[in-house]
C-alpha cells in the first residue's frame, strides 16, 4: 500500500489589515465570541479565521486552515 500524505502546495498567512485571500469571507452582522475575522468553508466544515492563521491549499486540491504554531512546526 503506497499512501502519500497530502502536501501544502500554496499558503498565505491571514492579516486582516491587508488584502484578504479569496477563500476568506467576513462575518455578516455577527461577531463571534472568539473574535475571529471571518471564515473559510472546507470539506471539514466552516472554520473561523483569526489573524496569523495560514490558509493552505494542499496537493489534494482542498483548502485547509492551519494555526500559526502548527504551520511553523511543519517547516
Amino acid at each position: 500500500m503506497n499512501e502519500t500524505k497530502p502536501k501544502i502546495v500554496e499558503s498565505i498567512q491571514f492579516n486582516p489589515h491587508e488584502r484578504w485571500p479569496d477563500e476568506v469571507r467576513p462575518w455578516d452582522r455577527i461577531v463571534p465570541r472568539d473574535m475571529s475575522w471571518g471564515f473559510i468553508d472546507t470539506t471539514f466544515g466552516r472554520i473561523h479565521v483569526q489573524a496569523g492563521d495560514w490558509i493552505c491549499k494542499i496537493s489534494t486540491g482542498q483548502t485547509i486552515l492551519v494555526k500559526d504554531v502548527i504551520y511553523k512546526s511543519l517547516k
